[in-house]
């Protein structure tokens, strides 16, 4: 019973934080402009904040890093972004 307790607790506490965090790497993106573009379409702004393999992507350190600094892997989100919206149609 406790173990459920612990578990309940850790996802209550730690939600907020993911949540900051995704908000921050958002705006740090968002300073460039392949990545303000996507973002301020209003196709795009919701699957951004809601789906999960994006958020997955953005809230990885190590996919902050590349997403800053490597052509690649920018067109790589923004392919991701586009595939999750037409299967959303």
């Amino acid at each position: 019973m406790w173990i459920l307790f612990d578990v309940i607790a850790d996802i209550i506490l730690f939600y907020p934080r993911t949540d900051a965090k995704l908000k921050y790497h958002i705006a740090q993106l968002s300073e460039q402009e392949w990545f303000r573009d996507v973002h301020e379409d209003t196709r795009y702004t919701g699957i951004i904040w809601n789906n999960r393999k994006i958020k997955r992507l953005i809230l990885s350190p190590t996919n902050m890093k590349l997403l800053t600094k490597s052509k690649e892997k920018q067109k790589e989100l923004i392919q991701i972004i586009h595939s999750e919206h037409e299967k959303r149609r």
